[in-house]
């Protein structure tokens, strides 16, 4: 019977930590671009979701 159980550790180290922030800091101009596309995306859907939902009882009542 296979593992159920990851092999690797869920606590990231202080050292992998660090490395993490270094990345994250010299890519946030990007970083935060696509954070803003995704939010813009999100945005999108729930206005098409409630355009939608608007219609339907519109054309119920």
């Amino acid at each position: 019977m296979a593992k159920l159980k990851p092999n690797r550790k869920l606590v990231s180290s202080p050292q992998s930590i660090d490395r993490i922030n270094v990345i994250i800091s010299e890519n946030w101009d990007e970083i935060w671009s696509i954070i803003q596309q995704r939010e813009r995306a999100v945005q999108a859907t729930y206005r098409q979701k409630l355009r939608s939902l608007l219609q339907q009882c519109s054309d119920i009542g």
